[in-house]
């Protein structure tokens, strides 16, 4: 009983500070809100700083980001097989700084590696492995969606995997040759599978379902505290604006939606059956949705790769992929639907 009491204190804590900073968000609440959240963000921001920002270094080198793209994807590699052990899942309690940081260095922060020390408060163990991006012949799209030889791909569930697939979730960094790398994040599109292990049972897009469980709307509120107004939602409009040898496109075009759906040798496979994965391996179809949700599906390429499938310290410690707000989509499709 008294568990039960003390871990709803701790959510309705947590929550001040996303609900005084999601202005209408909150709603009537508000005028309560506000002053109380502002209190407990004011509280923990210095430590916020000592423990996620004091002696930050990057491992990377002075001018990784003027090499060509399969050099930086070399180097991220060998840091990422330099040690196969995970990072380990982080407990939900040590998750819970994530609601006193800011969330705008998800979006701002221009690097490879992340800006903050510690566990990643959700994903913080995955599998990683290099591969390949093939576009399907007359897709419409431009930049990266023509094709990218350099990408680094990471599978994570949220939390635990015996605590099942959810938020199970995709990343992608496509390798660009003398810029920074563009990114694409991705969650379970349907449900969050509580009740098995299999890796492959929904396709997996950056409109990801809703995050549900207690820890949802909090969650989905301090999200967009990051200048956005999307929850689970982020953007890929910046994956056609450039392509991999780094030529700017003229007339960028990119879809509303871009989906992941495992291939048919795929099928049935569970998450801790990852690390089998060989080079090779063509793992996901690529599908779009042109202009909304009732738009027709259409094969746009396929993921596949091109090492084995690895655990890594490096990745779940390090790794960053940044993300990219919705909200510039949409002003780009004016057709797409508002924020959920």
């Amino acid at each position: 009983m008294f568990g039960n009491i003390s871990k709803n204190v701790l959510l309705a804590l947590v929550a001040l500070p996303a609900l005084a900073e999601a202005g209408d968000e909150a709603g009537p609440l508000r005028i309560i809100t506000q002053p109380l959240g502002n209190a407990v963000s004011m509280a923990f921001s210095i430590p916020n700083k000592i423990i996620f920002h004091s002696f930050i270094k990057s491992d990377l080198p002075k001018n990784y980001q003027d090499s060509l793209a399969k050099e930086k994807l070399n180097i991220l590699w060998e840091k990422c097989i330099a040690d196969t052990k995970s990072s380990g899942h982080t407990p939900n309690m040590e998750a819970i700084p994530v609601f006193f940081r800011n969330m705008n260095e998800m979006f701002d922060h221009i690097s490879d590696e992340r800006p903050w020390r510690g566990k990643k408060p959700i994903h913080g163990e995955g599998y990683v492995c290099k591969g390949k991006f093939t576009a399907a012949a007359g897709s419409p799209y431009t930049g990266i969606f023509k094709g990218c030889d350099n990408v680094l791909m990471r599978s994570a569930p949220g939390l635990a995997p015996k605590q099942g697939m959810l938020l199970a979730g995709i990343s992608l960094k496509f390798m660009i040759d003398g810029l920074p790398s563009t990114n694409y994040l991705s969650l379970r599109k349907f449900g969050t599978n509580k009740k098995d292990m299999n890796w492959f049972d929904s396709i997996k897009s950056h409109l990801g379902s809703e995050i549900s469980g207690p820890i949802g709307p909090p969650l989905a509120m301090k999200f967009r505290t990051a200048k956005t107004k999307f929850g689970s939602f982020v953007g890929i409009c910046d994956i056609a604006d450039i392509d991999q040898k780094g030529r700017k496109a003229a007339n960028p075009k990119f879809p509303h939606e871009m989906y992941l759906k495992g291939t048919s040798s795929m099928d049935g496979m569970l998450y801790e059956e990852l690390e089998n994965i060989k080079a090779g391996t063509k793992m996901y179809n690529v599908y779009a949705k042109e202009l909304n949700d009732d738009s027709p599906q259409k094969l746009i390429g396929s993921l596949t790769t091109t090492s084995h499938m690895t655990k890594s310290w490096y990745a779940d410690r390090k790794l960053f992929f940044q993300h990219i707000r919705r909200d510039a989509d949409v002003k780009k499709l004016p057709k797409c639907p508002v924020a959920h």
